[in-house]
Protein backbone atom coordinates (compact mmCIF):
# COMPACT_ATOMS: atom_id res chain seq x y z
CA UNK A 1 0.00 0.00 0.00
CA UNK A 2 1.45 3.25 -1.22
CA UNK A 3 2.02 6.15 1.78
CA UNK A 4 -0.75 8.05 0.70
CA UNK A 5 -3.57 5.05 0.71
CA UNK A 6 -2.11 4.39 4.34
CA UNK A 7 -2.73 8.15 4.80
CA UNK A 8 -6.20 7.74 3.84
CA UNK A 9 -7.39 4.37 5.35
CA UNK A 10 -6.18 5.60 8.79
CA UNK A 11 -7.99 9.19 8.29
CA UNK A 12 -10.92 7.23 7.30
CA UNK A 13 -11.09 4.65 9.95
CA UNK A 14 -10.64 7.44 12.71
CA UNK A 15 -13.40 8.83 10.78
CA UNK A 16 -15.07 6.28 11.12
CA UNK A 17 -14.45 5.52 14.86
CA UNK A 18 -14.77 8.88 16.50
CA UNK A 19 -18.08 7.74 17.87
CA UNK A 20 -15.98 5.20 20.19
CA UNK A 21 -14.44 8.14 21.78
CA UNK A 22 -17.22 10.46 22.75
CA UNK A 23 -20.73 11.51 21.98
CA UNK A 24 -22.01 13.59 23.97
CA UNK A 25 -22.32 17.68 28.57
CA UNK A 26 -23.82 16.95 33.24
CA UNK A 27 -26.50 15.64 35.19
CA UNK A 28 -26.90 13.56 38.42
CA UNK A 29 -25.89 10.38 39.53
CA UNK A 30 -23.59 7.91 41.44
CA UNK A 31 -21.16 5.83 39.63
CA UNK A 32 -20.95 3.45 42.44
CA UNK A 33 -24.45 3.04 43.15
CA UNK A 34 -25.58 -0.24 42.84
CA UNK A 35 -28.96 0.64 43.38
CA UNK A 36 -29.66 2.52 40.12
CA UNK A 37 -33.07 2.55 39.54
CA UNK A 38 -34.62 2.01 36.25
CA UNK A 39 -34.34 4.27 34.13
CA UNK A 40 -37.54 6.10 31.97
CA UNK A 41 -37.62 6.28 28.20
CA UNK A 42 -36.26 9.68 27.22
CA UNK A 43 -34.86 11.36 24.26
CA UNK A 44 -30.91 10.69 23.86
CA UNK A 45 -30.03 14.51 24.88
CA UNK A 46 -28.72 14.36 27.54
CA UNK A 47 -26.03 11.48 26.42
CA UNK A 48 -24.51 14.82 24.24
CA UNK A 49 -22.04 16.58 26.15
CA UNK A 50 -21.29 19.27 23.83
CA UNK A 51 -17.73 20.42 26.74
CA UNK A 52 -16.75 17.20 25.48
CA UNK A 53 -16.08 19.03 21.92
CA UNK A 54 -14.96 22.55 23.91
CA UNK A 55 -10.98 23.55 22.79
CA UNK A 56 -9.52 23.13 26.31
CA UNK A 57 -11.37 19.80 27.63
CA UNK A 58 -9.10 17.18 28.82
CA UNK A 59 -9.99 13.32 29.65
CA UNK A 60 -8.17 10.79 30.80
CA UNK A 61 -9.25 6.93 31.39
CA UNK A 62 -8.85 2.71 31.18
CA UNK A 63 -10.95 1.10 28.80
CA UNK A 64 -10.40 -2.93 29.51
CA UNK A 65 -11.51 -5.80 27.02
CA UNK A 66 -12.92 -8.88 27.36
CA UNK A 67 -10.08 -10.75 27.64
CA UNK A 68 -8.92 -8.63 30.15
CA UNK A 69 -6.59 -6.27 28.60
CA UNK A 70 -6.39 -3.21 29.31
CA UNK A 71 -5.41 0.36 27.22
CA UNK A 72 -5.01 3.70 28.43
CA UNK A 73 -6.76 6.85 26.42
CA UNK A 74 -6.63 10.55 26.59
CA UNK A 75 -8.66 13.16 24.62
CA UNK A 76 -7.15 16.26 24.37
CA UNK A 77 -9.42 19.30 22.66
CA UNK A 78 -7.45 22.18 21.01
CA UNK A 79 -9.29 24.75 18.59
CA UNK A 80 -8.78 24.99 14.65
CA UNK A 81 -8.39 27.29 11.75
CA UNK A 82 -8.61 26.25 8.19
CA UNK A 83 -8.88 28.31 4.66
CA UNK A 84 -11.09 26.29 3.74
CA UNK A 85 -13.93 27.00 6.22
CA UNK A 86 -14.76 29.74 8.19
CA UNK A 87 -16.59 27.66 10.67
CA UNK A 88 -15.22 27.99 13.92
CA UNK A 89 -13.34 24.12 14.64
CA UNK A 90 -11.87 21.73 17.22
CA UNK A 91 -9.55 19.03 16.36
CA UNK A 92 -10.54 16.19 18.71
CA UNK A 93 -7.44 14.02 19.12
CA UNK A 94 -8.01 10.49 20.68
CA UNK A 95 -4.58 8.42 21.77
CA UNK A 96 -1.33 9.39 23.73
CA UNK A 97 0.73 11.01 21.58
CA UNK A 98 -0.93 14.21 19.99
CA UNK A 99 1.55 14.39 16.85
CA UNK A 100 1.09 10.82 15.69
CA UNK A 101 -2.78 10.02 15.84
CA UNK A 102 -5.34 11.68 13.21
CA UNK A 103 -7.74 14.34 14.86
CA UNK A 104 -11.21 14.61 14.14
CA UNK A 105 -12.47 17.66 13.11
CA UNK A 106 -16.14 18.96 14.94
CA UNK A 107 -18.00 21.86 15.29
CA UNK A 108 -21.07 23.11 17.86
CA UNK A 109 -24.19 24.35 16.93
CA UNK A 110 -27.50 24.54 19.11
CA UNK A 111 -29.29 21.21 17.98
CA UNK A 112 -25.91 19.22 16.29
CA UNK A 113 -22.68 18.17 16.97
CA UNK A 114 -20.77 18.60 13.20
CA UNK A 115 -18.33 16.91 11.68
CA UNK A 116 -15.82 18.07 9.04
CA UNK A 117 -13.02 16.23 8.83
CA UNK A 118 -9.96 15.01 10.05
CA UNK A 119 -6.17 15.97 10.38
CA UNK A 120 -3.40 13.71 10.46
CA UNK A 121 -0.13 15.37 11.86
CA UNK A 122 1.21 18.08 9.13
CA UNK A 123 0.98 15.40 6.42
CA UNK A 124 -2.70 15.21 5.57
CA UNK A 125 -6.01 16.85 6.00
CA UNK A 126 -9.82 15.37 4.69
CA UNK A 127 -12.53 17.14 4.48
CA UNK A 128 -16.16 15.39 4.32
CA UNK A 129 -18.70 16.80 1.99
CA UNK A 130 -21.52 17.44 3.00
CA UNK A 131 -20.02 17.73 6.48
CA UNK A 132 -22.15 15.22 8.91
CA UNK A 133 -24.69 17.30 11.40
CA UNK A 134 -25.36 14.80 14.13
CA UNK A 135 -28.83 15.59 16.01
CA UNK A 136 -28.09 15.89 19.74
CA UNK A 137 -32.20 14.78 20.15
CA UNK A 138 -33.19 11.78 19.09
CA UNK A 139 -36.34 9.85 20.25
CA UNK A 140 -36.56 6.13 20.89
CA UNK A 141 -36.04 4.34 17.69
CA UNK A 142 -34.74 7.87 15.77
CA UNK A 143 -32.35 6.84 12.86
CA UNK A 144 -30.12 9.29 11.70
CA UNK A 145 -28.47 8.50 8.20
CA UNK A 146 -25.52 10.34 6.45
CA UNK A 147 -23.96 9.33 3.00
CA UNK A 148 -20.71 11.80 2.28
CA UNK A 149 -17.79 11.77 -0.01
CA UNK A 150 -14.79 12.95 1.93
CA UNK A 151 -11.38 14.09 -0.09
CA UNK A 152 -7.91 14.21 1.76
CA UNK A 153 -5.12 16.63 0.72
CA UNK A 154 -1.35 16.39 1.38
CA UNK A 155 0.05 19.08 3.03
CA UNK A 156 2.47 20.38 0.85
CA UNK A 157 0.06 20.22 -2.20
CA UNK A 158 -3.08 21.56 -0.34
CA UNK A 159 -5.26 22.29 -4.13
CA UNK A 160 -4.33 17.97 -4.95
CA UNK A 161 -6.82 15.53 -3.26
CA UNK A 162 -5.26 11.97 -3.52
CA UNK A 163 -8.36 10.08 -2.14
CA UNK A 164 -11.87 9.81 -2.40
CA UNK A 165 -13.98 7.71 0.22
CA UNK A 166 -17.74 7.25 0.46
CA UNK A 167 -19.42 6.57 3.61
CA UNK A 168 -22.74 5.43 4.62
CA UNK A 169 -23.84 5.56 7.77
CA UNK A 170 -27.10 4.87 9.95
CA UNK A 171 -27.24 6.07 13.69
CA UNK A 172 -30.12 4.43 15.23
CA UNK A 173 -31.16 5.57 19.06
CA UNK A 174 -31.91 2.41 21.15
CA UNK A 175 -33.22 3.76 24.23
CA UNK A 176 -32.44 4.39 28.07
CA UNK A 177 -30.98 1.10 29.49
CA UNK A 178 -28.94 0.47 32.71
CA UNK A 179 -25.29 -0.60 31.94
CA UNK A 180 -22.78 -2.02 33.91
CA UNK A 181 -19.04 -2.08 33.62
CA UNK A 182 -15.64 -2.46 35.47
CA UNK A 183 -16.40 1.09 36.50
CA UNK A 184 -20.15 0.66 37.89
CA UNK A 185 -23.63 0.84 37.48
CA UNK A 186 -24.71 3.56 35.16
CA UNK A 187 -27.88 5.15 33.09
CA UNK A 188 -26.65 4.95 29.80
CA UNK A 189 -28.49 5.89 26.28
CA UNK A 190 -27.78 2.94 23.89
CA UNK A 191 -27.27 3.35 19.73
CA UNK A 192 -26.39 0.99 17.42
CA UNK A 193 -24.57 2.33 14.49
CA UNK A 194 -23.90 0.85 10.97
CA UNK A 195 -21.23 1.87 8.50
CA UNK A 196 -19.95 1.02 5.09
CA UNK A 197 -16.88 3.14 3.99
CA UNK A 198 -15.64 2.52 0.20
CA UNK A 199 -12.01 3.36 -0.06
CA UNK A 200 -10.57 4.60 -3.63
CA UNK A 201 -13.62 6.01 -5.48
CA UNK A 202 -11.50 7.69 -8.02
CA UNK A 203 -8.96 3.88 -8.38
CA UNK A 204 -9.01 1.50 -10.31
CA UNK A 205 -10.22 -0.95 -7.50
CA UNK A 206 -11.83 0.42 -4.24
CA UNK A 207 -11.70 -1.20 -0.83
CA UNK A 208 -15.15 -1.95 1.60
CA UNK A 209 -15.12 -1.43 5.35
CA UNK A 210 -18.36 -2.28 6.71
CA UNK A 211 -18.86 -2.37 10.71
CA UNK A 212 -21.29 -2.69 13.18
CA UNK A 213 -21.03 -0.86 16.40
CA UNK A 214 -23.30 -0.83 19.44
CA UNK A 215 -22.27 1.60 22.56
CA UNK A 216 -23.66 3.11 25.18
CA UNK A 217 -23.21 6.24 26.68
CA UNK A 218 -23.63 7.81 30.03
CA UNK A 219 -27.08 9.61 30.58
CA UNK A 220 -25.95 11.37 34.12
CA UNK A 221 -23.25 12.66 36.33
CA UNK A 222 -20.15 12.44 36.53
CA UNK A 223 -19.45 11.36 33.15
CA UNK A 224 -22.36 12.14 31.29
CA UNK A 225 -21.40 12.04 27.60
CA UNK A 226 -18.67 9.33 27.72
CA UNK A 227 -18.97 6.21 26.01
CA UNK A 228 -19.14 3.56 28.94
CA UNK A 229 -18.73 1.17 26.59
CA UNK A 230 -18.83 -0.56 23.45
CA UNK A 231 -19.29 -3.48 21.22
CA UNK A 232 -18.24 -3.52 17.46
CA UNK A 233 -17.51 -5.97 14.79
CA UNK A 234 -15.83 -5.51 11.27
CA UNK A 235 -14.95 -6.47 8.13
CA UNK A 236 -12.76 -5.43 5.22
CA UNK A 237 -14.45 -7.18 2.39
CA UNK A 238 -12.82 -10.49 1.54
CA UNK A 239 -11.07 -10.63 5.00
CA UNK A 240 -12.32 -11.95 8.16
CA UNK A 241 -14.63 -10.27 10.76
CA UNK A 242 -12.88 -8.33 13.81
CA UNK A 243 -15.03 -8.11 17.02
CA UNK A 244 -13.63 -5.76 19.96
CA UNK A 245 -15.63 -5.06 22.76
CA UNK A 246 -14.25 -2.35 25.90
CA UNK A 247 -15.93 -0.91 28.82
CA UNK A 248 -13.94 1.91 31.17
CA UNK A 249 -12.35 0.80 34.43
CA UNK A 250 -11.35 3.87 35.60
CA UNK A 251 -11.44 7.36 34.77
CA UNK A 252 -8.67 9.91 36.20
CA UNK A 253 -9.16 12.76 35.27
CA UNK A 254 -12.87 14.24 33.47
CA UNK A 255 -11.83 18.42 32.78
CA UNK A 256 -14.17 20.09 31.09
CA UNK A 257 -14.45 23.58 29.50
Amino acid sequence: MSQKKLHLTVIASVLGSALLSACGGGGGGDETNPSVPAPVQADSEACVNKALYTAGTFVEYVNVGSAGESEEVIITVQPYTSTRSSVPMVQYWTGLLLDRNPAVLYSVEQDFVVEHGATFGDVATQWITPPVRRPNRMQVGDVFRSDTISNTYDNIAPDTPYGKTRSEAEKTYVGREIVETALGRFEACRFQINRKSTFGLDEPTQRVISSSLTQWVAATAPYRGLILKYDITSQREGEPETHTQREISKVTTFDLK
